[in-house]
């Protein structure tokens, strides 16, 4: 299970809340295939979780164009290779019966550490001198 750690905050609270919400949604999953549940369930939580890293995403990505950020373009591109990635998983959950949670949700989890302590760390100067907290 992934907990929520003060190093991954961009000091931003709407963020560090969909973030946290992320981290929520990943353990949901972790959860769910652990404990057998049914596979509609375990479909539900997952398209939930992508639905929810697209709308993160786009927030995210309203601001880098609002504040000019500098690095916006490489963030971007970072977030298509996710959702690209998500949209792979969520195919292979829905009509090949070849999905391995483990393997995804350690993918995911990796993922999401490194691009709150690197990526998104990178940002947080340019929000916070653009007035958000």
């Amino acid at each position: 299970m992934l907990k929520w750690d003060s190093s991954y905050s961009v000091h931003v609270k709407e963020f560090d809340d969909q973030h946290k919400r992320l981290i929520d949604y990943i353990n949901l999953l972790e959860t769910s295939t652990r404990d057998n549940d049914p596979k509609e369930l375990t479909g539900k939580i997952l398209k939930s979780l992508v639905v929810y890293t697209i709308d993160h995403f786009k927030r995210e990505e309203e601001y880098f164009r609002q504040f000019k950020y500098e690095k916006t373009e490489e963030h971007v591109g970072e977030h298509q290779k996710l959702v690209k990635k998500l949209n792979e998983y969520v195919s292979l959950f829905e009509t090949e019966n070849k999905f391995d949670a483990g393997s995804f949700i350690d993918f995911l989890t990796t993922w999401l550490v490194n691009h709150l302590t690197g990526p998104d760390k990178e940002y947080v100067n340019c929000f916070v001198d653009n007035g958000l907290t």
